[in-house]
């Protein structure tokens, strides 16, 4: 199983078809396949052999999709950069991935400069690849190049480097190979859970785990690809109102801000098939509004990691508002398991609970990641005897419904992305008037969740100017959404802080 197999037969097949379409330019599958073939062609000549990383910071574009493909057809490993990072962690994960070559868009030219070779040894090439211009040095390596074959790499050879958090806030790459990401999309057609064969519109950035399966499903079924750079409501709206876009991945951040739009109510979006949804708790309250909001238009969610790919999902037909009190708990679930995934509840000994017990959910099967890059430690923490411990509290039903209760770790996830406690405590305890300080995550209708500071203060304190602390060290999704100052911490007998009381004391508030 290889992804660049995906493309090969949606050219034999549907040449002539669009393929891709970016602000107005579009691209068959015939230009697709020749630039990527000329592209990798490129990329092999400053050094991308078999395995070599390749690292990127762009927004969604037709290139970004176009480089994705041609790295993987070249024999290289892509690995997406957050474009919501810090220089810092920007700077870190490319050092730690050895990437050879470093391809950036106009959006990032300032902050690509401070990228030196002297700061990033393992940096020997970097390319500004634009976005908008057709007449840019980018093209000009294009058309430079010669063609190469498909260096024909699949199965357990590495395709991405994604980067994710751990408790401690140091971002990890996560291995995927092509047979990874392949079998996840199997999987996800399987069950019904497929793109349509359309238009897929990448309003999610293509750094995230969620829209490259995606990307890989639709490509299987050779579908056109649509993109906006970053999403914006009111651009989406007119890209799913005029590119007959019949599919799109949305946080549930992202269907509040369109819902939200002045321009939603007189937005024709007859067209409009699916829309999947997932990477961050959907309040109830949202949920009901967009079923209410887009009666023809059919909604999926999904649930899964970046070490594991989408693991279970729960199909359109569950999604229908119902005073059947099973039908309604069943659209609080995660869904059912995939078709080539594996479920279990298990305690903390790793033994298999029984229906209705709450234990961790533990993930098996083809989609697992090879592990986490250059951390096989860490690796060994959380991938047992073939299980990738998630981390996540749940039980599942009699019909094979998982609903998860909680997070065994202390992980928010804010408007879709991850934010680490630890991380924003250990800039909240710089703050020379902070004496103890817990960072949880709070229910918002927004965001999903709010990032949420406690603190215990030595001296009485402006919250924004905490605000403005945070700011000058975090990325601003990072940052605290909202602070409470309190007297004394709620401590466990070993003296840890009892987050869940915390959490407890602020939701009865």
């Amino acid at each position: 199983m290889r992804i660049t197999q995906s493309l090969h037969k949606a050219a034999r097949l549907r040449g002539g078809e669009i393929a891709c379409s970016f602000s107005g330019r579009k691209k068959t599958f015939e230009t697709l396949v020749h630039r990527v073939a000329k592209l990798a062609g490129g990329l092999r000549s400053v050094g991308v052999e078999a395995g070599e990383r390749v690292a990127i910071l762009a927004n969604n574009s037709d290139n970004y999709f176009e480089l994705l493909l041609a790295t993987l057809w070249a024999g290289g490993v892509v690995a997406p950069l957050n474009t919501r990072w810090s220089s810092s962690e920007i700077k870190a994960a490319i050092e730690d991935s050895s990437a050879r070559v470093f391809v950036y868009d106009e959006y990032f030219d300032d902050l690509a400069a401070d990228l030196s070779g002297e700061i990033l040894p393992s940096l020997q090439h970097r390319f500004l690849m634009h976005s908008q211009q057709a007449d840019s040095s980018w093209e000009t390596f294009i058309a430079a190049s010669e063609p190469v074959e498909d260096a024909h790499r699949g199965g357990d050879d590495l395709a991405l480097l994604l980067f994710t958090g751990g408790t401690t806030g140091r971002s990890k790459g996560v291995m995927l190979s092509h047979g990874n990401l392949v079998s996840a999309s199997v999987s996800q057609a399987a069950i019904g859970c497929g793109t349509r064969g359309n238009t897929y519109l990448h309003a999610a950035p293509l750094f995230h785990m969620a829209d490259v399966q995606l990307m890989v499903n639709h490509l299987l079924s050779g579908g056109c690809h649509s993109f906006v750079p970053r999403f914006e409501p009111g651009e989406v709206l007119r890209c799913l109102a005029n590119d007959g876009v019949s599919d799109v991945l949305l946080v549930p951040t992202m269907i509040h801000a369109l819902l939200s739009h002045p321009d939603f109510a007189s937005t024709n979006l007859d067209r409009l098939q699916t829309i999947f949804y997932g990477a961050a708790p959907m309040p109830a309250a949202l949920l009901d509004k967009v079923i209410l909001a887009l009666p023809n238009c059919e909604l999926i969610q999904g649930y899964g990691m970046t070490e594991t790919c989408l693991a279970t999902m729960l199909p359109a037909k569950y999604h229908r508002l119902s005073d059947d009190p099973n039908a309604r708990k069943r659209l609080s679930s995660a869904g059912l398991e995939m078709a080539l995934s594996e479920i279990r509840i298990a305690d903390a000994d790793g033994c298999e609970l029984a229906t209705g017990e709450v234990g961790e959910i533990q993930i098996g099967g083809p989609s697992v990641m090879l592990g986490y890059w250059n951390a096989p430690e860490k690796t060994a923490e959380v991938k047992k005897d073939g299980w990738m411990c998630t981390g996540d509290l749940a039980y599942r039903d009699e019909d094979g419904f998982v609903y998860i209760v909680d997070r065994l770790k202390d992980m928010i996830i804010t408007g879709g992305e991850n934010v680490f406690s630890t991380e924003v405590e250990n800039v909240l305890s710089r703050h020379p008037g902070v004496s103890q300080c817990a960072v949880i995550g709070l229910p918002d209708e927004k965001w999903g969740e709010r990032v949420h500071a406690v603190l215990v203060c030595s001296t009485s304190i402006d919250t924004t100017e905490i605000t403005r602390f945070c700011q000058s060290s975090l990325s601003l999704y990072k940052c605290p959404k909202s602070i409470s100052v309190i007297d004394a911490m709620p401590l466990s007998p070993a003296g840890k802080i009892l987050k869940t009381v915390l959490r407890e004391q602020l939701l009865n508030i």
